[in-house]
């Protein structure tokens, strides 16, 4: 019985060591986004740890926008399709075709990118939104195509 506790000691340790390497992930946007809980529970679901980024509370930085925009174009990224983008005057939406200004506009709005944005410990982002296929490709092997 000692050898069979000592065992399970070193099964959950090792657990806890690849559980950490494994899921160095982060996840950014808003607790109450329909699609945001989706992606939640599908990595609570697979057992993944990741970090929750929370838009409303952390904000989010340009130069952090700036980096996902070297990874994936402006129209993935920024949701036109949002009540916030509804919200916005026809002037501000008009200045949002710069890159420049919908930059801006994300940074003093986060609720104008898509969610949830989905990335890897080194800063790729792995996926945009949530669709269970493209989550299950990242799981599957770290990498896609599609984001």
């Amino acid at each position: 019985a000692c050898q069979r506790r000592q065992g399970l000691k070193g099964i959950k340790r090792l657990l806890r060591f690849f559980r950490i390497k494994i899921a160095s992930m982060k996840l950014y946007g808003i607790p109450n986004c329909d699609t945001v809980r989706k992606a939640r529970a599908y990595l609570s679901d697979k057992e993944i740890t990741y970090d929750f980024h929370d838009y409303k509370v952390e904000g989010i930085t340009s130069e952090k926008i700036k980096e996902w925009l070297t990874q994936v174009p402006l129209d993935k990224l920024f949701n036109k399709a949002s009540t916030s983008w509804r919200e916005l005057t026809e002037k501000q939406k008009a200045s949002a075709s710069s890159k420049v200004n919908a930059i801006k506009l994300m940074v003093k709005s986060p609720t104008i990118i898509k969610r949830p944005v989905l990335e890897d410990d080194g800063g790729k982002v792995l996926a945009v939104g949530f669709k269970k296929e493209v989550y299950d490709g990242v799981m599957g092997n770290g990498l896609n195509n599609e984001r």
